[in-house]
């Protein structure tokens, strides 16, 4: 019986571009058969994963209730848009939607996180709560849709829980004070500079039930006892957990 002979086909034009693409453009990934490595095609160059800083990339937004403390059905907020004059405390983005030149991230976890004190406003328990749970959540990042859902869905890893001596209250609980009750995504995100990240929240109605519930046609009303009328908004981070690698941590 002849030796059977191996053909070598080559690789046709398009598909070499193809496998170029892939090798020269796009967000840092997983090099196959060596654990730990990342390849970051934008600057042709392996680096380790010891090697990048676990991080959180956040922003803050704010849901302001009218004059009489009524909020919209149909009001959003949007994260990373608006970054110009926030301090650290509230963004850690230098330009609306995308990392800074140089940076590339591999995102794993995204939560939000309420705040209860927003400068020298104290935040009432029932307006968090009241904006947690009429709000929906979606994430896109490069134009692509990676989650959505209930706010509710989503917490952040950080908060308060404990007792307190403050009038009329026992115990403090404000979001959930650990990271394992984050929402873990199913395939990590890899983002750098070229990637949009769009946030958004969006105050829904409840429709289909208003013919039950009269009260709700109208939109939520924040607690106002505590309040004067320009101090009825909540606040709330959108924070993306992972590891960050830029030129200057390795």
């Amino acid at each position: 019986m002849a030796a059977q002979q191996l053909v070598r086909r080559p690789i046709q034009p398009v598909a070499q571009a193809a496998v170029r693409a892939a090798a020269t453009s796009g967000a840092i990934r997983p090099v196959k058969s060596k654990p730990g490595v990342l390849w970051d095609p934008d600057r042709q160059k392996f680096f380790k994963l010891v090697d990048t800083l676990v991080h959180g990339q956040y922003d803050t937004a704010l849901f302001q209730a009218n004059g009489a403390g009524v909020l919209s059905y149909g009001q959003s907020v949007n994260f990373a848009q608006n970054v110009q004059s926030k301090q650290l405390i509230d963004t850690n983005f230098s330009q609306p939607r995308r990392l800074i030149a140089g940076q590339s991230m591999w995102v794993s976890r995204i939560g939000l996180y309420w705040l209860p004190r927003f400068g020298d406003v104290f935040i009432d328990y029932e307006d968090i709560i009241t904006v947690v749970e009429n709000t929906y959540f979606v994430l896109k990042l490069n134009r692509k849709e990676i989650l959505q859902g209930p706010s509710i869905m989503f917490p952040s890893g950080f908060g308060y829980y404990g007792n307190t001596t403050k009038t009329n209250t026992g115990i403090v609980s404000v979001g959930l004070p650990s990271m394992g009750g984050v929402l873990t995504l199913a395939k990590k995100q890899f983002l750098n500079e070229s990637y949009d990240i769009d946030g958004q929240l969006q105050l829904q109605d409840h429709q289909w039930a208003s013919g039950s519930v009269p009260a709700l046609a109208a939109g939520p009303v924040l607690y106002a006892g505590n309040e004067s009328a320009t101090q009825c908004f909540v606040a709330v981070k959108m924070i993306l957990h992972g590891r960050l690698y830029s030129p200057a941590t390795v």
